[in-house]
C-alpha cells in the first residue's frame, strides 16, 4: 500500500527560558494513499504538533519526516476575510502568490459549481452560513490541487447539527476528490463516522497508544450519518472512549 506521509521516532520538545516541555516521543505515523486518518487524544497532548511537523511549520527534536507531494491545511476556524468575496478569499492565496495560470482559475470555476457554491461566488462571507463557509474554506485549500489534505479541529466550531451535515460534505469531497487525509479532533465519534483508521495518541508526552482499523458494517456508499448507525459504531466508541479515560 503506497504511503503519502511517514513519520519515524518522531519527538519535539519546546524549550523556553525556565523550562523544557516533551510533546511527542518516539512517534511512528504512516498516511496511506486515498485514506482519511483521524488522531485523537487527550487536550493539549500534541495532536495539532503532529500536523504542523507534516505541514514543514515544526521541525521535530527528533526523527525523520517523509512527505510525498504537497499539504493543504485547514485550521479551526475558516479564516475567511469579511470584506472580500467568496471568490476573492478563495483566490487571495493565488494573488499574493502572483499565480495567473488559467487552468486554476478554471478549477476553482469547477469546485464551485460542483459543490453547491456558484451563485455565492460574489457573497460575502457573513451571508453564508457557517457549513458554507467552511465549504469555502476547504475548496480554498483544495485550489492548488494538495494530495494531501492536513484538518485541525476543522470543524468544531459548528453547532452540533451543522457539524454533522459539514461532516457529509467534506467526507464527499476528500473522496471525490480522492484527497489523503490527516484530520485531528476531540469528538470520538467524529473521527469513527469519518476515519478509515484511528490512531489514539496517550498524554503527554504522547506516543501511539493504540491504533484502530475502522471497519462498519453499512449497506451501499458509506456516509458519516450512516457510519454513525452501524452496529459496530458504539464498540468503537465504548473502546475508545475508555483508552481515552484510562490513567495508563
Amino acid at each position: 500500500m503506497e504511503e503519502e506521509v511517514m513519520l519515524k521516532k518522531i519527538s519535539m520538545n519546546f524549550y523556553s527560558m525556565s523550562n523544557e516541555t516533551e510533546v511527542l516521543k518516539n512517534v511512528d505515523l504512516k498516511l496511506h494513499k486515498g485514506e482519511i486518518l483521524a488522531i485523537v487524544g487527550p487536550s493539549g497532548c500534541g495532536k495539532s504538533t503532529i500536523l504542523n511537523i507534516i505541514s514543514g511549520l515544526l521541525e521535530p527534536t527528533k526523527g525523520e519526516v517523509v512527505v510525498k507531494g504537497k499539504a493543504g491545511y485547514m485550521f479551526q476556524k475558516d479564516n475567511l476575510f469579511e470584506w472580500r468575496t467568496i471568490y476573492q478569499n478563495i483566490t487571495l492565496g493565488l494573488e499574493i502568490k502572483k499565480i495567473k495560470d488559467k487552468k486554476i482559475y478554471q478549477r476553482i470555476d469547477e469546485l464551485l459549481k460542483k459543490y453547491g457554491l456558484w451563485e455565492f461566488k460574489n457573497s460575502y462571507p457573513n451571508e453564508l452560513s457557517g457549513g458554507m463557509r467552511q465549504r469555502v474554506a476547504l475548496i480554498r485549500t483544495l485550489v492548488l490541487n494538495p494530495n494531501i489534505l492536513l484538518l485541525d479541529e476543522s470543524f468544531s466550531a459548528l453547532d452540533y447539527q451543522t457539524r454533522l451535515l459539514v461532516n457529509e460534505d467534506v467526507y464527499k469531497i476528500i473522496k471525490e476528490e480522492n484527497k489523503s487525509t490527516i484530520m485531528v479532533t476531540h469528538d470520538i465519534s467524529e473521527a469513527i463516522a469519518m476515519a478509515d483508521r484511528i490512531i489514539l495518541l496517550s498524554k503527554r508526552p504522547a506516543s501511539i497508544k493504540k491504533i484502530y482499523d475502522i471497519n462498519l458494517s453499512i449497506e451501499g456508499k458509506r456516509t458519516p450519518l450512516k457510519a454513525r448507525d452501524s452496529k459496530e459504531f458504539k464498540e468503537y466508541f465504548q473502546d475508545l472512549w475508555k483508552e481515552l479515560n484510562s490513567n495508563e
